[in-house]
């Protein structure tokens, strides 16, 4: 395995490139809870967040310390292939920062315009797809179970050696979840990370590159079996991608090349359905058309996060006959929590698109396969 030579911006760009974006749009928990009650008690038609770490002179400087590692890489990095790769991933970041400084002034262009340049924005025809899932349209299962009956083996596998003889029966709570991957992360010789509880309104898991941390949401009960697939997903792709790459030496190569995370939740969402067997997971299905239906892909109509909510709920309740009316509600809520990240400016239409990658991920790879890349059915991290 080739070893990149140390050069003189790998520290500054892996501290300002480990920063996300995501890390300031953490607000308070309560605060939020009460947003939630109110919300869902219908006292209120949209809720409002509150983003205390949006501070308008800690984004700025990231942006000018970015701006100046760009100088750096210019100068320093003698292999033009890193040189045009580690730009466009500082590019990347400076965008983050741009999408930040919308929150903090309003600009609801800007915000949108950054957000595309980041992620794209869906398509029609994963538009299509989604609508086609809910009115019965399956997606070809040959091809699907093509990939899963590959990739099954290789995770049971790979998780049995992860678990080392840990039990996942029955249903864990945050404490007991913190303590399985502390366990995994340990066992796997992952050392200087650590699984640690948000004490944020975070609603989903990440790896804070910062912070070294496998951060799991505050308040998450999951089964065995959804536990084995988390595994596998944020420790058997996000963190061994992150171990591999130190290996390499360049801080790009662990803390993802540009335009990464696509190809990598798609292959991480593939490995929870190996695990599951159950097809598509519908709550990536209905996030997807969630963002479909704020930016106004149904009839031309940009929606907001009431509207969204019930469209999305009716899905989830349809489509998940075994939850409880609460438990579609939380569901519904997460969802859009996540989605509308600034409900209280213009509402409608004004969303985070990060979400839907893990489906066009997905659906990516799985497009690979059917044109005949049998290369792809061994894919452990996307690129």
């Amino acid at each position: 395995m080739k070893k990149f030579s140390l050069e003189n911006y790998y520290k500054k760009f892996e501290k300002l490139c480990s920063l996300s974006y995501l890390g300031y749009l953490n607000g308070s928990a309560e605060f939020r809870l009460k947003q939630k009650s109110l919300f869902l008690g219908n006292k209120i038609k949209n809720p409002v967040f509150d983003y205390p770490d949006l501070e308008k002179t800690g984004i700025e400087a990231w942006k000018k310390e970015l701006i100046s590692l760009k100088e750096d890489i210019v100068g320093q990095e003698n292999n033009t292939v890193l040189k045009r790769v580690c730009l466009e991933k500082v590019e990347n970041k400076i965008t983050e920062t741009k999408i930040l400084r919308s929150f903090i002034e309003k600009d609801e262009t800007g915000f949108l315009e950054n957000n595309f340049k980041l992620y794209g924005k869906p398509s029609r025809k994963l538009y299509n797809f989604c609508i086609g899932y809910f009115r019965d349209e399956r997606f070809n299962e040959n091809k699907l179970n093509k990939y899963l009956n590959v990739f099954e083996k290789n995770t049971r596998n790979e998780i049995d050696e992860y678990l080392d003889n840990i039990s996942l029966e029955g249903s864990f709570d945050q404490e007991k979840i913190k303590e399985i991957f502390n366990k995994v992360i340990k066992h796997t010789g992952f050392g200087g990370w650590k699984a640690e509880i948000s004490t944020s309104s975070r609603v989903g898991f990440i790896l804070d590159h910062d912070k070294k941390m496998v951060v799991i949401p505050q308040g998450k009960t999951l089964a065995g079996e959804k536990l084995k697939g988390l595994i596998s997903h944020e420790i058997g792709v996000h963190l061994l991608r992150r171990i591999r790459g130190e290996k390499l030496g360049n801080p790009l190569f662990y803390l993802g090349l540009p335009g990464y995370e696509r190809g990598e939740e798609g292959v991480g969402t593939l490995k929870e359905m190996a695990l599951e067997r159950k097809g598509f997971n519908p709550d990536h299905i209905v996030v997807a058309l969630g963002i479909c239906f704020a930016l106004g892909y149904e009839k031309n109509i940009k929606k907001d996060f009431r509207s969204v909510f019930e469209n999305i709920l009716g899905l989830i309740i349809s489509s998940q006959k075994n939850l409880s009316e609460d438990e579609a509600k939380n569901k519904a809520w997460n969802m859009c929590s996540r989605i509308f990240a600034v409900p209280d400016w213009k509402p409608e239409g004004l969303c985070l698109t990060r979400d839907y990658i893990y489906l066009d991920g997905v659906l990516r790879i799985l497009d690979l396969i059917d044109r005949g890349e049998e290369k792809y059915l061994d894919l452990k991290i996307g690129k």
